[in-house]
């Protein structure tokens, strides 16, 4: 599960970081389970928290700049390891499987995890507030 943690927060870009509500959601975890990856990841020098200035009863929790690396360097690895393993693989069945995955997880429900949001206004992937489109 760290691994599920450190890559979730590379996927939203910079700042890398997520509330552990959002974590949550998107690994399916338990708020226990949360907690325990966040505090050993946090020892571990790879996460770091951070209070939210306007709700002082949630945090936002960060890759560290080591965290950063390993979570940098882990998704190279599995990328080659994926490349490797598929070599044999024609493009052509490989985004025909892909499409029709996606089309049965869309047909289950499978959806994009919820916008996180920092003092209710929704966060882009890059950390920045969203702007209006008006």
């Amino acid at each position: 599960m760290d691994y599920g943690v450190l890559n979730a927060l590379l996927s939203v870009g910079e700042p890398y970081e997520l509330r552990p509500m959002d974590l949550r959601e998107r690994l399916l975890l338990t708020s226990g389970g949360t907690s325990n990856v966040l505090n050993r990841l946090v020892k571990a020098g790879l996460l770091t928290r951070q209070q939210d200035a306007s709700d002082g009863r949630s945090s936002w929790v960060r890759l560290s700049d080591t965290g950063l690396h390993l979570a940098e360097e882990v998704v190279a690895s599995w990328t080659q390891a994926q490349r490797d393993f598929f070599r044999d693989v024609p493009a052509d069945a490989s985004r025909t499987a892909s499409d029709a995955l996606r089309q049965i997880l869309v047909c289950l429900g499978d959806l994009e995890p919820p916008v996180p949001q920092r003092a209710g206004v929704p966060v882009a992937t890059d950390g920045r507030p969203c702007r209006d489109a008006s």
